[in-house]
């Protein structure tokens, strides 16, 4: 049956996809910096939801507008 041919192919695709990231990882060690300061960043975000209630959810957001508009202004610069 052709369906049975494809989810067969598909298979095989999702193994060399994942056998294909895991040597670009292996060549690229510099991405696990960013990795931890987004898990950091993460972290503490729960943190201070968890300690101030809703202001710690809504104010560290409001703090990241200007850099939000910064990153903006020189996407569009390019």
């Amino acid at each position: 049956m052709p369906f049975d041919a494809h989810a067969e192919d598909t298979t095989t695709d999702i193994t060399q996809t994942t056998e294909e990231t895991s040597e670009n990882i292996e060549k690229n060690p510099t991405l696990w910096p960013v990795y931890l300061g987004l898990a950091v960043l993460v972290t503490a975000w729960v943190a201070s939801i968890v300690t101030f209630g809703i202001p710690g959810l809504f104010i560290p957001a409001l703090m990241m507008v200007p850099l939000a508009i910064l990153m903006l202004i020189r996407l569009a610069w390019g």
